[in-house]
Parts: structure tokens; sequence; C-alpha cells
């Protein structure tokens, strides 16, 4: 959700929130919740848009680069907020970014959904893929994994990263922060290479 600044010279912005916590999506400590809807007033500095992702979404994005073309080729990273009242889910459509229809008979497209979320002292997201062949043909990865909204959570022990080619289990390429009350707030893991075209799953043992 966009808190777009509309007047010129402004330097707050007052935005509306439906219910729910929502994160800013560039500063993952900066949350806003709200019992139901409510206007709430934020800071508009010219050099931040104020952009926030709702807990139960999973978001794909994807690396910086200089031109369209790189751009297409550079790996992925999903955000998975997650969520003490709900599932997290989320999908992206990857084609060739030529073809008019959406999905259509041609084979130069793929679907990718996610789920995920939080049981216990476990996190979990995996990917359920529709026609997966051409983003295998596309080499598309995703490179790094995070997730955001942990709730009274202390540290980190292991992930175990599922595949069909192997199962995976350790701790290293993590990252964590934690909150002005000690708990985990954020974890970071990079250096997969994981196919979008292949599905996986990925779970996280925490220290509740």
């Amino acid at each position: 959700m966009v808190s777009p600044v509309l007047n010129s010279g402004a330097v707050s912005v007052d935005a509306y929130f439906p219910a729910g916590k929502w994160f800013d999506l560039f500063n993952h400590t900066n949350s806003v919740t709200a019992d139901s809807g409510k206007y709430i007033k934020l800071d508009a500095p010219a050099d931040h848009i104020n952009v926030h992702v709702r807990e139960g979404n999973i978001l794909t994005l994807q690396g910086e680069a200089m031109t369209t073309k790189e751009a297409r080729r550079a790996a992925f990273h999903l955000l998975v907020v997650l969520s003490s009242n709900e599932n997290s889910t989320g999908e992206v459509f990857l084609d060739d970014g030529e073809s008019v229809e959406m999905g259509g008979e041609g084979k130069n497209w793929s679907l990718v959904r996610f789920c995920g979320g939080i049981v216990g002292d476990m996190a979990m997201v995996r990917s359920i893929i529709i026609n997966g062949e051409y983003a295998l043909s596309q080499e598309w990865i995703v490179s790094k994994v995070k997730f955001i909204g942990l709730e009274k959570t202390k540290g980190f022990k292991w992930y175990e990263l599922q595949t069909p080619k192997e199962t995976k289990t350790g701790n290293s390429g993590t990252v964590a922060s934690f909150n002005s009350n000690g708990e985990l707030g954020m974890l970071e893991m990079s250096g997969f290479s994981l196919s979008l075209g292949e599905e996986f799953k990925l779970e996280v043992k925490l220290s509740i």
C-alpha cells in the first residue's frame, strides 16, 4: 500500500490503514497496527516513499539492474510477512514480456504460488508451481528469503530446506535482527539458489 504526498512541500501525510499490522517495506522495524480502519500521520521526507505491506502477505521481489533485460535475469527475493492470526500467501506470474494473453495456451509463462505461516516454534514457506517449465528454461532463482512479523521469539536455531533434489539442514548465511525488547524481529537467509520452476519448502526452527 502506497501513501503518496499530494501537496507540494508537505513533510507528512495522513495515511489510511485498514485493520491489521502493516510493515514499512523499506524499514521493517517500523510498523503500524490498526484494530480497525484509521488514519495515521506518517513522516514523509523527500527521500522516502511510504510503502507498507500487510501481515499475511508474501512478496516476490527482484534485485536491481541497469537495464530491463538485465533486471529480468536478476535473482528473486521472498519477503514473508508472518501473522499471528492468519496464514501468509502470495504469487508471482512470469512470462516472456511479449505475449498478449496472460497464461494462454502457449508455454511462455509460469505461475508460482507461495504459502507460509508460523505454528508454535516453526516458521514455514513453500511454493506451488503451475507450468514451471518456462521458469526453468529462464533459470530464474530465489537467492534470499526474509521473514518479518515474528512475535515473542528469542532467536533462531536452524532451517531445513526441501527441494526435489535434496533435503538440507543448516544455519549458515542467516542474519537476525532484534527489537528493543530483545525479541527476534527479522530473519534473513541468503546464499540460496532455488529454482522458481521447482517446488520447495523451507522450515525454520525458532527459540520461543
